[in-house]
């Protein structure tokens, strides 16, 4: 293994501050860590990830893929919750809980902060003026 791989493998998980003006840049970071880690198809809903983890398919391709997306799954919610600056940013891990996926589903938990943290819709827009209008030169 070269020491590439090594650095790459001992990475740390990137911290997310709970702030909307550190969202982008941690979201970017977290991104790139997740693709190192190759769990990055977790962080969007990813139709391989079964209603329920211990009802897979009877094809073989079909049910590998299920398993590759429950295990990206608990990849991406583990260190979703490393993530987590702080404990009220846990509560949009804790929303995505389910009777099957009692620790979260990772793909709504990124919607949840995309709609916190990044909303793109015309109200957020305006607040987004209206915090440049107050910006002083």
């Amino acid at each position: 293994m070269s020491s590439d791989s090594k650095n790459m493998k001992s990475m740390s998980i990137p911290v997310f501050t709970g702030k909307k003006e550190d969202f982008h840049l941690w979201w970017a970071k977290y991104y790139a860590y997740a693709t190192i880690k190759e769990f990055e198809e977790a962080l969007e809903k990813n139709p391989n990830l079964p209603d329920d983890p211990a009802v897979l398919d009877t094809d073989v391709k079909v049910e590998a893929a299920q398993k590759k997306a429950i295990k990206d799954n608990k990849m991406a919610i583990a260190s979703l919750i490393m993530a987590c600056g702080n404990s009220g940013l846990l509560e949009y891990v804790d929303q995505t809980y389910t009777n099957t996926y009692p620790r979260g589903i990772a793909w709504k938990v990124m919607e949840n902060f995309e709609k916190k943290f990044s909303p793109k819709d015309k109200i957020s827009g305006v607040e987004a003026n209206s915090e440049l209008t107050r910006v002083k030169f």
